[in-house]
């Protein structure tokens, strides 16, 4: 009997220290875990990318749609488990229509997460904008560079809590 209260004890703990990330993915699952929730992607090689707070790319999964977009989702983790899940998507689309998409992205997650709790414009304006949005233990980051060949937005979703990422 105190075994299994014990079990139930840890799994409990477990439990509670998780934090919803991106879709299915929560902080602090480990790289088995992520690969059987998200079985399409591929284990990076060592040394493939890394974060400030030296959490690790280890697994990456290609062509995520979002919002009819692709993006790429990739998955860093620190001793504790997964910290962040970072969507990328790099096109060579002008100025413009990199601007619409990021405008229709920024709407959809304003829609599920209400209005960001920071914006930043960089100086001088090319068109780079970066918006945070919080809900509960969940802080999204958007970002967007229109590029003179190409287009990057990046969302990156961690907790608030470790430093940790969800999807929309």
């Amino acid at each position: 009997m105190k075994f299994i209260l014990s079990l139930l004890l840890v799994a409990g703990a477990t439990a509670a220290h998780a934090h919803p990330l991106w879709t299915k993915a929560n902080s602090g699952m480990s790289v088995e875990d992520v690969q059987a929730a998200f079985p399409n992607g591929v284990i990076t090689p060592p040394g493939t990318g890394s974060l400030y707070s030296g959490a690790i790319l280890k697994y990456r999964l290609e062509n995520v749609d979002v919002q009819g977009s692709p993006f790429q989702a990739n998955f860093y983790f620190n001793a504790d488990g997964l910290e962040q899940v970072a969507l990328s998507s790099r096109t060579k689309e002008d100025t413009t229509l990199c601007t619409a998409r990021y405008t229709q992205l920024h709407s959809a997650l304003s829609g599920k997460y209400g209005t960001p709790v920071n914006i930043r414009k960089f100086e001088p304006d090319f068109g780079q904008k970066e918006s945070t949005f919080s809900q509960g233990d969940l802080a999204i980051v958007t970002s967007v560079y229109p590029l003179s060949r190409g287009c990057s937005i990046d969302i990156n979703y961690k907790s608030n809590k470790t430093g940790s990422s969800s999807n929309l």
